[in-house]
Order: structure tokens, then C-alpha cells, then sequence
């Protein structure tokens, strides 16, 4: 799981590196199908599974299309539907990477240093792509708001396996949807 804050680099300046990869026409597609899933319960029970096994706060599957994040899922029971800006998001990182992602401590991490994710108080966060049809769709992050956290190779395959999980359904419609039109 790759360490953000040993990027060596600003948030604003690795989106800048990824702003490329966010934009491209297939991801957009992609990530459009997993907006419009219509198994929403599917995918809560799948992030409900991971917030059992990875003993976290929340966690989210979020969608990222035409510059912002939409929270699809949110377990516990959260506000869905939420859209923010792609520069207030870290997950827009997991998915310009293509790979899982974390920060242990946001609080302390000078990458994250005018960041909106430090100034909503959130400790720790890791995420891992979904992918659908070999491109980055979204991302099911995992969330700590009481404690920084230092994240594990165990995390790190719960999360590749929620994400992979999430990855065969919505492609596997997405696929089906994609022959039927």
C-alpha cells in the first residue's frame, strides 16, 4: 500500500502529476458505471463486510466522475450521495495511481497540510482502486475519525478484496448493460 506523505510532494502538486489520468474518456466511462449501479445494496453489503473484518470507523465506496467524489455507500449508515470537489478528496489519489493508497496520521502529514480531509478532523484513511473493464472506476476507502492508524499488509488485502468484489459485480452489469444497448 503505497504511503501518500512519502510522495514528497503537495496534494496539489500530485493532483496536477494525475489531473491526466483523472480526465481520460474511459475512466470517466467507468466510473459512470459504477455511479450507476443499481445494486446499491450489493455494494453496502460488501463495504459492510470489509468494516467488520478491518475494524475501522467507516467505510465508504465512492465514485469519481466529471471532477467530484460521490459517497455511493457509506457504512456505518452515512450520508450517501455526497458530491465534493475532486481537490477535497484524497481517494481521487487511489485512483490517479491505480493502486492502494493510505496516510496513518492526516493530522500530522505535512501533504495533507491545507487539506479539506485535515480540516474535517479525519486521523487516518486507506483505499484501493475498483476497477471495471481495466481502469480505475472508484475507490472503497476505509476511515478513522477518533485515532491516526497505522495501516497493514492485512488491510491492505481486505481492502483489494472489497474492491475486487465491488469491481466483479458493477463490471459484470456494466458488461451485460453494454451488450444489451
Amino acid at each position: 500500500m503505497r504511503d501518500l506523505t512519502e510522495l514528497g510532494v503537495s496534494f496539489d502538486e500530485a493532483m496536477a502529476l494525475f489531473e491526466e489520468t483523472i480526465e481520460d474518456a474511459r475512466r470517466q466511462w467507468a466510473a459512470r458505471q459504477l455511479k450507476a449501479y443499481p445494486r446499491k445494496q450489493d455494494l453496502e453489503l460488501t463495504a459492510t463486510a470489509l468494516l467488520n473484518d478491518i475494524k475501522s470507523d467507516a467505510v465508504e465506496v465512492n465514485s469519481i466522475v466529471d471532477s467530484r467524489q460521490e459517497t455511493i455507500v457509506k457504512t456505518p449508515v452515512g450520508e450517501t450521495g455526497v458530491s465534493i470537489p475532486q481537490g477535497d478528496s484524497l481517494c481521487v489519489l487511489t485512483v490517479a495511481l491505480g493502486e492502494p493508497a493510505m496516510i496513518a496520521d492526516i493530522q500530522e502529514a505535512e501533504f495533507t497540510a491545507d487539506h479539506a480531509t485535515k480540516r474535517s478532523g479525519l486521523k487516518a484513511w486507506a483505499s484501493a482502486p475498483i476497477m471495471i473493464e481495466g481502469v480505475v472506476a472508484g475507490t472503497v476507502c476505509a476511515l478513522e475519525g477518533q485515532n491516526p492508524r497505522q495501516w497493514n499488509r492485512g488491510d491492505q488485502v481486505l481492502l483489494e478484496k472489497a474492491a475486487e468484489m465491488i469491481s466483479d459485480q458493477v463490471g459484470y452489469w456494466a458488461k451485460t448493460r453494454k451488450h444489451s444497448i
